[in-house]
């Protein structure tokens, strides 16, 4: 069973990913410009991202709460578990991230009721940690 089987996740669903999923109720997209980026960000009901620091971080600018799937190393999908290791120091602030379909349900759930401005000032006084692992993850990439 899917999110949107379950009802966790409900339409109009857009997905931006190199490979178009099997789903004819999902507009897929291998890129969308900047812009129109922006918007489905803003608009979304659930917005759900990588682990990357940018994507995230725009998120947060905007006022949004994006439940964070890292990528996988054991999966093949990256080199390294660098997003991993960011989106443990990211679930310190409230931001809640997953890697199983349980948690996926969970952080679905989570961020409905998210505190954004407390999880914004928590993120500020604690961004020395987040500032060390990016510099970490810099020096990797």
């Amino acid at each position: 069973m899917t999110a949107i089987d379950a009802g966790l996740i409900s339409g109009p669903v857009t997905v931006q990913c190199a490979i178009r999923g099997r789903r004819s109720d999902v507009l897929w997209k291998p890129i969308i410009p900047e812009a129109q980026f922006l918007t489905l960000m803003e608009s979304s009901d659930v917005l759900i991202t990588h682990g990357g620091p940018g994507t995230i971080l725009r998120a947060l600018e905007l006022g949004r709460v994006p439940v964070v799937v890292p990528r996988e190393r054991r999966y093949g999908e990256h080199v390294d578990n660098h997003q991993v290791e960011f989106a443990r120091v990211l679930t310190k602030y409230g931001i809640p991230v997953a890697r199983t379909y349980e948690e996926f349900s969970t952080a679905v759930q989570h961020v409905h009721n998210a505190d954004v401005p407390k999880i914004l000032a928590e993120i500020s006084v604690g961004m020395e940690p987040l500032q060390n692992l990016l510099s970490r993850v810099r020096d990797r990439v």
